[in-house]
């Protein structure tokens, strides 16, 4: 900060009272949410240091960086401020290096698809996005990059912040063809018919919207519609649904303790075989110049043709299933991320809490005289 916010360290422990410990000084606060732990701290007199530590880092690390900037907004509305971000680089012999990347530029850096930049401390070259999230994500194809983690699930279930990084590039890939309805859903038979990839088209389909609430996504239980389509639409559909059935697979090991008592029981007991099923759908649909599409990816980390296809059928088929667009309760929010995501009502508070309840005042003629 080019001048000093007295104060400011006070007015963050106030605005994230939701997050405290109750670990908290004159200089700094210490905060949880979900598993992620955070630090505020006053580090000289205009500067402050802003840690999080977790599985999605970006999600807890937008939320403060965005409550930062609304205090100083708020309360010293002149004040010029910059968020820097420190280069990782390290010597042989331990020390860090000095240099620091604008927040800012390094965020144009990943929208421009740009890999890395340069220090202009250590002058080595710095991976864009493992300044921003804390690890590095490979610029492969989408679905080689999901097909790879399906099969190390079990060796990296420890480093879930890169399972759920994945999670959010294949959200924001999508967001690049529509904001406009969720796009995490899972697709199988109606209960008691039996699977048989003959009747492609001729049976009737249970289409499940899932929250994509980050690190937590999970089904919806008044997101539930009874289709009936044909196999060519099947077959359009395909690209995507595979696409959406290889992330949901990387989401589920991630699913905490507390899933049982969001979603209920019975909703989880479910998701597996849901998951099982939409890959044997897919996996029957996908065949010749299709499936080689969808293996061929797109470098740039976005949709391939067929999946932006499928994802417009999608997109095409909940504007015919829901009118009113209800879409089992689920709300679109804008994260301080930057990402769009489509969540339920009990993760919408997690952006929208309400006004708080104040204490009833007591009038003064209630009150004891002394």
């Amino acid at each position: 900060m080019e001048e000093e916010a007295p104060g400011l360290i006070a007015w963050l422990t106030v605005r994230n009272h939701r997050f405290s410990t109750g670990l908290y000084w004159r200089r700094g606060v210490f905060l949880d949410h979900q598993d992620h732990q955070a630090l505020l701290e006053l580090k000289s007199a205009r500067e402050v240091l802003l840690c999080v530590r977790g599985r999605s880092p970006y999600y807890l690390f937008g939320l403060l960086k965005d409550s930062v900037e609304r205090i100083i907004e708020l309360r010293w509305p002149s004040l010029r401020y910059d968020f820097e971000i420190p280069c990782p680089h390290r010597e042989a012999d331990g020390r860090g290096c000095a240099g620091r990347f604008r927040f800012e530029s390094v965020k144009k850096a990943l929208e421009r698809n740009l890999r890395s930049l340069q220090c202009g401390e250590c002058l080595e070259n710095q991976d864009v996005s493992l300044l921003l999230v804390g690890f590095a994500i490979q610029g492969e194809p989408l679905q080689h990059t999901l097909d790879k983690l399906i099969t190390m699930v079990g060796e990296i279930k420890q480093d879930e912040g890169r399972m759920s990084e994945y999670v959010r590039r294949v959200l924001k890939a999508v967001t690049t063809e529509t904001q406009e309805c969720p796009r995490l859903f899972t697709l199988s038979p109606v209960e008691g018919t039996r699977w048989d990839p003959r009747q492609l088209g001729q049976v009737q389909y249970e289409l499940q919207l899932w929250c994509e609430y980050s690190g937590h996504e999970h089904p919806v239980e008044k997101g539930k519609y009874m289709i009936t389509k044909s196999k060519e639409w099947l077959v359009r559909l395909a690209p995507f649904a595979s696409l959406v059935a290889k992330t949901l697979k990387i989401a589920v090991p991630l699913l905490g303790p507390s899933l049982d008592v969001a979603i209920g029981e019975e909703l989880v007991k479910g998701v597996k075989p849901q998951l099982e099923m939409m890959e044997k759908i897919t996996s029957s649909l996908l065949e010749g110049e299709l499936k080689l599409d969808v293996q061929r990816g797109d470098f740039g980390g976005g949709l391939t043709q067929a999946q932006g296809s499928g994802l417009r059928e999608f997109r095409s088929l909940l504007g015919e299933i829901d009118r009113t667009q209800t879409w089992g309760g689920l709300r679109r929010v804008f994260t301080p991320a930057g990402d769009y995501l489509w969540v339920c009502g009990e993760h919408y508070r997690e952006f929208d809490p309400g006004l708080p309840v104040l204490p009833a005042v007591q009038r003064i003629e209630d009150q004891p005289s002394h």
